[in-house]
């Protein structure tokens, strides 16, 4: 009795605290809901006719990424949404490993990298940090455009316009197994497999649009509902193990 009444308190706590942080990412950028899956436990005495249940416990935690998010305009060239399959490829230029992000929320920094909020470098298509020179040829830069297939295309005063870089996306056999580092960035497992580096809009991943951030796709009220009926099991299994308290310390009497 006690196994499954702390199983169910498990359970419940586990619910709550994927729901809390899909309620609190509701309005993260690139941000895909996580679902968890339970089953029930049985005592093994090897006579399945005669199986006792001995509660729940989490059989898994899924992250939804093959769910499109819907897109918010913002008209900043360097924000960027992926329409469809795949992720940035962000990293620390110096050391850092790769990183991997649906979050295109990206601007220059004082040396003309384009870099995240984390302040990671974004990749190209050869795997090189993208550095958009402020001048060419003794020109100023009077224009930045990135197009569906992700090609970075500077515009100089008085020059045409020339394709500075490709960004870089990357695609995954399991992406439900990659593990979550914080502020929208994702690193790779031996579950997710190994990542397929390819360009945008071409076979098997998406494209990218210029001006436009994805939304989050928690629903914030299916998540409040879920929210409560979680609390409600944790709340009935709590009294059942006070109950179960009382019984015992009246017996020890």
């Amino acid at each position: 009795m006690i196994g499954t009444i702390i199983g169910g308190l498990s359970v419940a706590m586990k619910a709550l605290d994927l729901i809390s942080n899909n309620v609190a990412n509701a309005k993260t950028y690139g941000f895909k809901t996580s679902s968890m899956n339970f089953q029930d436990v049985y005592q093994q005495d090897g006579i399945p006719s005669r199986r006792v249940g001995e509660g729940a416990k989490l059989a898994a935690s899924n992250l939804r990424h093959d769910v499109q998010g819907s897109l918010t305009l913002t008209g900043n060239v360097l924000d960027l949404a992926i329409k469809g399959a795949g992720f940035f490829l962000v990293n620390d230029a110096a050391t850092g490993p790769v990183k991997y992000t649906r979050d295109g929320s990206f601007l220059l920094d004082a040396n003309g990298f384009i870099v995240n909020g984390s302040g990671l470098f974004l990749q190209s298509i050869d795997g090189k940090a993208i550095q958009i020179p402020r001048q060419s040829q003794g020109n100023f830069l009077a224009d930045l455009t990135v197009d569906g297939q992700g090609r970075v295309i500077a515009t100089y005063e008085g020059q045409k316009p020339v394709s500075i870089a490709s960004i870089a996306l990357a695609v995954f056999p399991k992406p439900g197994a990659l593990t979550p580092e914080g502020r929208g960035n994702f690193s790779a497992t031996l579950q997710s497999g190994q990542a397929k580096i390819g360009a945008a809009s071409s076979d098997g991943y998406g494209s990218v649009q210029s001006g436009a951030l994805e939304n989050s796709t928690s629903d914030i009220v299916k998540e409040m509902t879920r929210m409560i009926a979680a609390q409600q099991s944790f709340s009935a299994n709590a009294k059942m193990l006070q109950t179960h308290n009382d019984m015992t310390a009246r017996w020890v009497k």
